[in-house]
């Protein structure tokens, strides 16, 4: 997961509000940040996927 309470810390520090740190873009929040926000890597995309699998929904009336 994404260290959201460190990112928050992060941006009051250089004296963001909330609401203009919500509104960042990736590229913003990584500029202010000075390039350091690694963001989702493969390992926690992968944690993910095994927490939350895709279901494969099948039709009530059994057919294809």
């Amino acid at each position: 997961m994404l260290p959201w309470a460190d990112m928050l810390r992060h941006a009051f520090g250089l004296g963001l509000a909330p609401a203009d740190f919500w509104a960042c873009s990736v590229r913003e929040w990584r500029w202010l940040s000075g390039g350091h926000e690694s963001g989702l890597v493969r390992q926690h995309l992968d944690e993910l996927v095994r927490q939350f699998p895709d279901k494969e929904e099948v039709p009530s009336n059994g057919t294809v």
